[in-house]
This record gives C-alpha cells, structure tokens and sequence, in this order.
C-alpha cells in the first residue's frame, strides 16, 4: 500500500527505505517528545502537564509492589491448624471425621 502511494515497486521500497520503514515511527515519536519539551522548557503550560503528566508504564516501574496482608480468617484458619501443639489436650482438637470443627 506504501509503495502504491509513492508509485515504487515494493522491491524497491524494501531495499532503499528498509531503515525508515523499520525505525521511522520511532524517530517522529523523539521528534515529537523533543518538541514537546522545548515547549515546555519555553513555558507553555498544557506542554508541562503534558510532560508531567505519569504514564502507565512510568506508574507500574516506580510502585513497588506490595505483598498481599492475610486477613483475620486466614490468620484465624493458620493458627487453627496448630492450635493444639505442644499441650496435654492437644489432640482433642484432632478432627475426627475429617471435617473442621
């Protein structure tokens, strides 16, 4: 479709234009951030919220992540589990049938 809108033959696009075709979207986006931040820097205010503004990527890189606090049942159910340890009666607390209390 590229080498149609030009009048090129694909060959001809794939071997003269294989780096703009390859890494072209990734220079306009630098040339547009460059911008960006010379506006910005030039004190354009919706270019600083703009700059300022946080990213998800930049959110999920700087936010540790922090391990999931058991609730009071699951602390109630692990100290259940071990309950009877080290006492004379600790296996009365023994389920019989298989089933909790």
């Amino acid at each position: 479709m590229i080498a149609a809108a030009l009048r090129i033959s694909v060959f001809r696009l794939q071997s003269e234009y294989r780096n703009a075709l390859a890494h072209g979207h990734a220079q306009r986006l630098c040339e547009v951030v460059s911008l960006l931040f010379a506006k910005a820097r030039a004190g354009s205010l919706p270019a600083i919220r703009k700059v300022l503004r946080p990213t998800a990527a930049t959110m999920v890189a700087t936010e540790p992540v922090r391990p999931r606090r058991p609730g009071k049942k699951e602390i109630a159910l692990e100290a259940a589990k071990t309950a009877g340890e080290g006492s004379d009666r600790g296996h009365d607390l023994d389920p019989t049938d298989g089933r909790p209390h």
